[in-house]
């Protein structure tokens, strides 16, 4: 599995942190909805793509460069973000999927870990698509193809799943492959959170849902874009989490001990444009004290044009578009980062 995300060749940048709008229609609200019902409470983050889109062949991987980006190029990237974790055993999966509707996809993880030296955080998670109306996956044929490259095949909730290992970095991930129903596959760091996930499928309305509307994260989001995400800062990993903003300066964070969280979503205000929203009880907070100062002060973000807002006390916001496509790779390492997924390059 590689990482879907670029690897950025810019000096160690251990961050101090160190397009459309598609219409919401029914079935994309009910299948939003009910996965958010299956994440385990105590979720910390979520990525979200909404369709209609198709599975790739394979994620971008784009090398450093300035040529002018295009809408499609900012479509893709963040239509991945939620799908990274399908990139199992080298892009198998991807080739056995591609080509299929996508109606959402949805990424919840908790727990975010420093890697062992370079690459990507750790994290307990899974990703969970849900094809479009009409679609379906030959699950069997699925995992009878890929069962040659899985370590081991596990039974959790009466599911056959398929166990992989793969080394990125210094770090062996391994990540459980499942088929829930005709639609769906799912794909985990975890077999606690895949067992929750599957768990809570079954259980309905009645269980606590993972952040709920009433955080204040989703007061900004556009939830008819096609693209958003929020972090709710969860205090209690922050010994163990280096993005967390508790607990001091980490190699990946800005620290701000009376931090609430974090939302992107599509420019309500200007689509075209993505806008992060930083949330604290600190009312002095500035876009210069901040997360967003990176913005103002990282060469690595020439290529960005950020334009930033206070909403209210505590409350600011960056809305960002881009002038290349290197300037979206960052912008796409930055929110990563923001979100509990740095890279450390």
């Amino acid at each position: 599995m590689k990482y879907p995300r670029m690897t950025i060749a810019f000096s160690l940048i251990v961050v101090f942190l160190s397009s459309h709008i598609a219409a919401f229609g029914a079935p994309q609200a009910t299948n939003l909805e009910r996965v958010l019902s299956w994440l385990p409470s105590d979720t910390e983050t979520v990525f979200v793509a909404k369709g209609p889109f198709t599975i790739p062949a394979a994620f971008p991987q784009h090398e450093p460069v300035t040529d002018k980006v295009t809408d499609k190029e900012v479509d893709q990237m963040l239509q991945c973000l939620p799908m990274a974790l399908l990139d199992v055993e080298k892009g198998h999966l991807l080739q056995q999927l591609k080509g299929q509707r996508v109606d959402a996809a949805i990424e919840g993880s908790r727990h975010a870990r420093p890697p062992s030296g370079l690459g990507g955080q750790q994290y307990e998670g899974a990703a969970i698509v849900v094809l479009g109306p009409g679609s379906q996956i030959a699950s069997n044929a699925v995992l009878q193809k890929l069962q040659g490259e899985s370590i081991r095949s596990e039974e959790i909730q009466g599911l056959h799943v398929l166990v992989f290992q793969e080394k990125m970095e210094d770090d062996l991930w391994t990540t459980y492959l499942a088929f829930p129903e005709k639609d769906v596959v799912v794909v985990a760091t975890d077999r606690g959170y895949l067992e929750e996930v599957l768990t809570r499928r079954k259980g309905g309305a009645a269980l606590e849902r993972a952040l709920p509307n009433s955080l204040p994260e989703w007061g900004v989001i556009d939830q008819k874009a096609a693209y958003f995400g929020i972090r709710h800062y969860d205090r209690s990993q922050a010994q163990s989490d280096p993005s967390s903003p508790f607990g001091g300066r980490k190699t990946a964070n800005f620290p701000d001990e009376h931090a609430i969280g974090f939302a992107f979503s599509i420019d309500k205000a200007t689509p075209g444009r993505v806008a992060m929203t930083y949330f604290s009880r600190d009312p002095a907070i500035t876009s210069e004290q901040s997360p967003f100062q990176i913005l103002r002060t990282s060469s690595d973000a020439r290529d960005i044009d950020s334009q930033f807002r206070f909403i209210e006390p505590g409350v600011v916001q960056a809305s960002c578009s881009f002038k290349t496509v290197e300037g979206l790779d960052f912008f796409v390492f930055l929110l990563e980062a923001f979100m509990g997924h740095a890279i450390y390059v």
